[in-house]
């Protein structure tokens, strides 16, 4: 077997079913999975009892923790648990293609000791890769259109024991954890298939704020890297992107469009951008017509002002693009 999947498991049932059943029914059953119970609810549980998924999957392990301590931490401590070459992190917000590991185990034929393998994902912040360009342009694209989240991912155990690359226990980190991901990564190859449709939900099991967060120790520790100081135009930009759009956007749903609350935020972002990134409307990326960002996000960002009704009204036409 080629592949571990760790999959968290907490309080989340919305799409559960068919994400647990995706697993069942993939053609290819040569991997394994382990089951982090995140003090999960009775209703997840019946959900697993309900398809009868544990007497179906020929490879698996359960890890049951008695206290709610999230998913970076539940996937940190299945590490030591995996006995395959690879691991995938999953959660109900996926649903695996019926070729998923099919897919993955024939890329591995010849790809078998690569850091990470990268896979298409339907969704917006996830573009598909276009291979008939340079090395050096994919890996522009891998870092602009993957750098967001690690379900498009398959990581090597081994690099990331190695490297001591681990996700930041009880923070959402997500991009920190990949930049130290792509600052180490040597080898890498792409199945260029679309193997997850990904289903996010409008509850979020994470503190808002950790989307800011994760910048300022990102650029407070590496900020004289040799990957940083090469990378950096991209980087700032995942930065611009995710605060003023992801940031924000979380900030007026979750708190139901809470103005005094979101207005917090909007200080927060500014400040935040004036300290580390104060010419942020001038990033090279950004003011690129080279930029294949959605057009709606570009424009957005390029015409953006520090204005909380502005930025509330412009809501509406990235909707599809959230």
């Amino acid at each position: 077997m080629q592949l571990t999947i760790i999959y968290h498991l907490f309080n989340n049932s919305i799409n559960l079913n068919n994400s647990l059943k995706s697993i069942l029914e993939q053609e290819d059953q040569e991997f394994s999975v382990i089951f982090i119970l995140d003090q999960t609810t009775e209703k997840v549980r019946e959900s697993l009892k309900e398809i009868n998924f544990l007497k179906k999957v020929k490879h698996f392990k359960i890890i049951s923790i008695s206290q709610n301590l999230g998913h970076s931490y539940c996937f940190n401590f299945a590490l030591p648990y995996i006995d395959t070459p690879y691991v995938y992190f999953a959660s109900s917000s996926v649903v695996l293609k019926p070729n998923f590991v099919s897919s993955i185990n024939n890329a591995l034929k010849d790809k078998n000791d690569c850091d990470v393998g990268f896979f298409n994902v339907h969704n917006a912040y996830c573009k598909s890769l276009d291979l008939s360009l340079s090395q050096d342009k994919i890996l522009e694209d891998l870092y602009l259109s993957f750098f967001n989240s690690y379900t498009n991912k398959i990581f090597n155990v081994e690099f990331l024991r190695k490297n001591k690359i681990t996700i930041t226990n009880f923070k959402h980190f997500t991009t920190l954890f990949l930049y130290n991901v792509f600052s180490k990564m040597k080898s890498w190859f792409v199945v260029n298939e679309q193997l997850v449709d990904l289903y996010l939900s409008s509850t979020k099991n994470y503190n808002t704020y950790d989307l800011v967060d994760q910048f300022s120790a990102m650029f407070g520790k590496y900020i004289n890297d040799e990957f940083f100081v090469k990378n950096r135009k991209h980087i700032e930009y995942i930065a611009i992107r995710t605060i003023l759009i992801s940031f924000l956007h979380d900030v007026w749903v979750r708190t139901a469009h809470n103005k005094k609350t979101f207005n917090n935020a909007v200080e927060y972002a500014s400040k935040w951008l004036k300290t580390y990134i104060p010419n942020w409307s001038k990033n090279e990326i950004l003011t690129s017509i080279s930029n294949n960002d959605s057009r709606k996000i570009i424009q957005y960002l390029k015409t953006f002002i520090f204005k909380p009704k502005n930025i509330i009204k412009s809501f509406s036409s990235l909707e599809k693009e959230i």
